[in-house]
């Protein structure tokens, strides 16, 4: 007699499937969150929101320019925001 494997494939096969199902759903939400995330988040906008002398504030408060170097880029903006 013939006892087969189909049995044990068969077994096997629902919780298969339901995992695979459950993936491609994590997917299809995780491919649809980053998508929507992105357009309409606050994050990019907070960062590309900074004006010239806030950046030159900040890098001179982290030390990245000195004091001398930051008044001389200040004065630069200023007459640029003058034209």
């Amino acid at each position: 007699m013939h006892t087969g494997t189909g049995g044990f494939w068969m077994l096997l096969g629902g919780p298969f499937m339901w995992l695979l199902w459950l993936l491609l759903g994590l997917l299809i939400f995780w491919l649809l969150k980053s998508l929507f995330s992105s357009s309409g988040g606050d994050r990019g906008r907070r960062r590309d929101s900074a004006t010239p002398l806030e950046i030159l504030q900040r890098r001179f408060a982290r030390g990245e320019i000195d004091e001398q170097e930051f008044l001389r880029r200040r004065e630069l903006l200023a007459k640029s925001d003058e034209q």
